[in-house]
């Protein structure tokens, strides 16, 4: 009876911690990590869906290149009506013939050489959509963390004004200092919430802002705040070799192959194509009939696509020398960012390992001292000032970090991944 008694009551408790974990599940908003935010963004973007469409339509003009000139229908009667002899119609010529256009110089080859090379400006062209979207997604993602950020800082400050405000009230009240000091400091505690208030409203917003980006606008979510203290770098060797693999790079690459195609499809176009004519002509007044074989072609007196080519030539010289600037640019913004989040990062662990523990243990000291009558509540504060003003200065290199590193991902597109239209094809 015991034993059962006893097996009850464990399972009347489990219950209940169960009920009461669930009612705090429910009550506590969602987290939203950087990756969960991507992948929201990336599905609402209007863009990325536009350049799918421009990637199909691009596999369209690929089919299209590759189709043949229609033949054509002829039908002509002759000697249908006129004087004499021909006023009537049993000396009429009936003529059905079917013409085919031959291209020379290798004409459908460059055309489809320019199709799919523009297939492929598509397809690198969505990919760098598809990054930017992400881009703006993790820069929003950051602005969201460093205001949490400012937020803890501004909480902390606030905490630490409030804890001083009792302090020096109580000293007031014993007369061990001015009323002058406890108006200074009650002072300072207002303002200290105010910047609380800021902060708050701060992080509603830089969510808000977030939030947008998938379309609702909401603030009824956490951030991941714990990941802005994070620092980690990726080895500069893996930065350079991925950069290859940039979709810029690979489109002004593209750009020249395209550029190529087309010069090849000029030179084709000076090559004059015949038309090739088959048919059968009826004569009326025999009623005999008769093959018809006729050749036509243009003879490249005037127009020999001499501009075009030259329009060609000078677009894929062009085209290299761009590839080129692409390839500079890219370079320096590599440096650059590789050079601003290694001194972000130097200045992270300068304040978080040696600048802030050291104004920590100052201001720990400054208050015991204080409560003692060692120190003054102007050196308090000052020691407080000192101690948040370090914390902001490392959340602005947080900050500075986390762009930085934003900005790599985005020189090698760390978040590429297939288009949900090119398996299509």
């Amino acid at each position: 009876m015991k034993t059962l008694f006893a097996a009850c009551a464990a399972a009347l408790i489990c219950g209940l911690v169960q009920q009461a974990s669930a009612q705090s599940d429910v009550g506590s908003p969602p987290v939203v990590t950087l990756e969960d935010a991507i992948a929201r963004i990336v599905e609402a973007a209007p863009a990325i869906r536009a350049s799918e469409e421009s990637l199909r339509a691009s596999h369209g003009s690929v089919l299209q290149a590759r189709v043949r000139p229609n033949p054509v229908l002829t039908m002509e009667a002759e000697n249908l009506g006129g004087s004499g002899a021909f006023n009537a119609l049993d000396r009429a010529e009936l003529t059905l013939g079917v013409g085919q256009q031959l291209e020379r110089g290798g004409k459908r080859q460059a055309r489809i050489g320019v199709a799919e090379a523009e297939r492929d400006m598509a397809q690198l062209s969505a990919a760098i959509t598809h990054r930017d979207v992400v881009y703006s997604a993790h820069q929003a993602y950051i602005e969201a963390m460093a205001a949490g950020a400012v937020l803890k800082n501004a909480e902390k400050r606030a905490e630490t004004a409030r804890t001083l405000d009792v302090a020096v009230r109580k000293r007031v009240e014993s007369a061990r200092d001015s009323a002058a000091a406890r108006d200074r400091v009650a002072a300072r505690a207002l303002e200290a919430k105010a910047d609380l208030d800021q902060a708050q409203y701060a992080l509603t917003l830089a969510k808000r802002r977030l939030s947008s980006l998938w379309g609702t606008a909401e603030d009824d979510f956490e951030i991941d705040r714990n990941r802005f203290f994070e620092v980690t770098l990726l080895d500069e060797a893996t930065l350079r070799d991925r950069l290859d693999n940039t979709p810029d790079i690979k489109l002004a690459e593209a750009a020249e192959d395209r550029a190529s195609a087309a010069w090849a499809l000029e030179r084709a176009n000076a090559k004059q194509d015949p038309t090739i004519n088959l048919g059968v002509r009826q004569f009326q007044q025999s009623d005999d009939v008769a093959a018809i074989v006729s050749v036509s072609m243009p003879i490249a007196f005037f127009n020999t696509n001499r501009g075009n080519i030259e329009r060609a030539s000078a677009e894929r010289r062009r085209s290299e020398w761009l590839a080129r600037d692409i390839r500079m640019q890219f370079d320096r913004a590599l440096e650059t960012n590789m050079g601003t989040r290694q001194a972000a990062y130097a200045d992270v662990q300068m304040f978080r390992d040696n600048i802030i523990p050291k104004a920590q243990n100052a201001l720990n000291e400054t208050r015991a001292g204080y409560s003692q009558g060692a120190f003054t509540y102007l050196e308090v504060l000052e020691a407080q000032q000192a101690l948040h003003g370090f914390q902001a200065r490392e959340i602005s290199a947080l900050k500075r970090f986390h762009i930085a590193n934003a900005n790599l991902d985005r020189l090698i597109a760390r978040f590429d991944e297939p288009l949900s239209g090119e398996e299509n094809f």
